[in-house]
């Protein structure tokens, strides 16, 4: 973070790393997979489509997936430090509902 302001990855940071996201994800096999942040959650789900992440104040996020990943793009969790302090406990709740949905989700499957 430079004077209080927090420093977003650049296309090409995020294209030299997505080689190893998807290697991690190969590996792995996660079924959830969360994008911090609004720039990685655009590049990442661009990959696979052209939507274009909107981030909403309300932490009622959107939920994706792709190839038996389920892909979710949050607010990082420095932006909530600096720019949404207050708003903490909310982001937490909806990060738990989250969790809660991709539980239920797999025990229907």
């Amino acid at each position: 973070m430079q004077n209080e302001k927090i420093r977003y990855p650049n296309k090409h940071e995020m294209e030299k790393c997505y080689p190893n996201l998807e290697y991690e994800i190969e590996e792995l096999k996660p079924s959830l997979v969360f994008l911090l942040g609004k720039q990685v959650g655009t590049f990442v789900l661009g990959k696979f489509s052209e939507k274009i992440v909107s981030l909403q104040d309300d932490f009622n996020y959107e939920i994706f997936s792709f190839n038996g990943v389920t892909y979710v793009p949050i607010h990082h969790p420095s932006y909530i430090l600096v720019y949404k302090r207050k708003n903490i406990l909310d982001y937490i709740k909806g990060i738990q509902s989250l969790f809660e949905v991709s539980l239920s989700l797999s025990f229907t499957e």
